[in-house]
């Protein structure tokens, strides 16, 4: 599980026991030209046992063309705005000279562009249809044949313990079983192929040790083997492209920090391994399959986070590189007809990671992508579809738990659900048109729970 993963502020100069003030720079704005101003409001921000003195906006990142008009007061409106995205940040000092910093994104898009800034709720719920062997968070889900499999995760009575544990439902006999992986690992991932489910790579609860293994679940032989990585590393990402698997980047530290730039590639009709590299080692990345390609994009590596997309194109058996919009780390990532959606995950991770709502839309046939936004920044959370409509669900702790978000691709409009709890870390898969959902820790110190829900609305 990722540390830190809730939203915070941070705090300089914290001394004795007076406690620091809190900066919040309001929600993230989203204009069309040829409006190119917007107005920042800072003032939910407070000082829990004293004042604030003063207000700074400054501009962190984005195009060269803006002004900042009263940038010393809680209220400010960003002027001579252009096409592209912006980080402003609220720096607000308290009256014991302690310091709050706080970031909001603008978007600016051209002219007739509408990204559905107000968004219907729907009404949504959680339908119990089966209860988990054991309890646990962050779990790992993928399908094949008429099986879905709910396997590792975080649980026990710490709420930290690897669990080798994995739950099989028959969704065809609605009957469950059980199985073990052959080592308890963190920080894994899952990828299909024909009949068969891989679950690879990971390392020790806090890094210390990598493993190469891999456990390969056949479901129509209902079979349990296990192969092995050339580079043993954790938080990789994994796709599948025709009957084969990439699993690629990672990290481990032994020794300090190390970022891999390894791919692993299993071919399934010959039963083969073979490697490649990205062009820069980093963990935190995502995968997806997108026409004949694979895109690799983001993560974080020695320097910070990455905005690099590999791209392997499974006609030529080439590589080339993209950048995306914003460097992120730990976001959803879906393939939907001809466009990729990034959404969300840690656009920063100094002094403390903040999530983004960022959503990068990019179109395949044209490479050409836009920006929207999402209902709030989250990370670490899961992207599934279900018809023509994708969802980016509950994962790392938000600011409203119990919120996801709905975007229709057919009608391009957006739709926020709301369920009457929050769940952080849960496991979350779409199968014939319906959303599992199991495990995960209920938010307002619920604890983690077993039960395995349909996700309706």
């Amino acid at each position: 599980m990722l540390n830190s993963c809730k939203k915070e502020y941070s705090c300089e100069n914290c001394k004795g026991t007076n406690q620091p003030p809190v900066s919040k720079a309001g929600k993230d704005e989203v204009i069309a030209l040829p409006t190119d101003s917007v107005t920042l409001n800072g003032s939910d921000s407070k000082d829990p046992d004293g004042t604030i003195t003063s207000f700074l906006w400054t501009k962190i990142s984005g195009p060269a063309s803006f002004t900042v008009t009263y940038p010393d007061s809680n209220i400010s409106k960003i002027k001579n705005l252009i096409q592209g995205a912006y980080s402003f940040e609220l720096k607000v000092t308290d009256n014991n000279g302690l310091i709050a910093k706080d970031t909001v994104q603008v978007f600016v898009y051209p002219s007739g562009y509408s990204c559905d800034s107000t968004r219907p709720v729907v009404n949504a719920q959680l339908v119990p249809i089966g209860t988990l062997s054991a309890a646990r968070q962050d779990l790992y889900t993928a399908t094949a044949g008429n099986k879905i499999l709910f396997a590792g995760g975080l649980g026990g009575q710490s709420g930290y313990d690897i669990s080798t544990r994995v739950d099989i439902f028959d969704f065809v006999t609605n009957t469950w079983s059980t199985a073990e992986l052959s080592q308890g690992r963190h920080g894994m991932t899952v990828a299909t192929v024909g009949s068969k489910i891989l679950f690879a790579g990971g390392v020790y609860q806090w890094d210390e040790e990598k493993y190469t293994r891999v456990d390969i679940y056949d479901a129509m032989a209902n079979t349990w083997s296990t192969a092995e990585l050339s580079e043993g590393r954790g938080y990789l990402a994994s796709a599948t492209l025709g009957d084969k698997v990439f699993f690629a980047g990672g990290y481990y530290w032994y020794n300090g920090h190390h970022y891999v730039d390894r791919v692993d590639i299993y071919n399934n009709t010959t039963n083969t391994w073979s490697t490649a590299s990205l062009s820069e080692g980093r963990e935190g990345l995502s995968a997806t399959t997108a026409g004949n390609k694979i895109y690799f994009a983001g993560g974080s590596n020695a320097t910070g986070l990455s905005q690099i997309i590999d791209i392997y194109d499974g006609t030529n058996g080439s590589w080339s590189t993209s950048t995306l919009n914003e460097g992120k780390q730990y976001f959803g990532s879906i393939s939907v007809a001809n466009k990729i959606y990034w959404a969300g995950g840690f656009n920063s991770l100094q002094p403390h990671q903040i999530p983004s709502s960022q959503v990068e839309i990019k179109d395949i046939n044209t490479q050409v992508s836009t920006l929207c936004f999402l209902s709030q920044e989250k990370a670490a959370f899961g992207t599934v579809v279900k018809g023509n409509e994708i969802v980016f669900f509950m994962g790392a702790p938000s600011a409203q738990p119990q919120n996801f978000d709905i975007y229709n691709t057919a009608t391009e409009k957006w739709s926020v659900g709301i369920l009457n709890q929050g769940l952080n870390y849960p496991g979350i898969i779409s199968v014939n048109n319906k959303i599992y959902v199991a495990g995960g820790e209920r938010s307002a110190g619920g604890g983690i729970t077993n039960q395995v829900w349909l996700l309706q609305w």
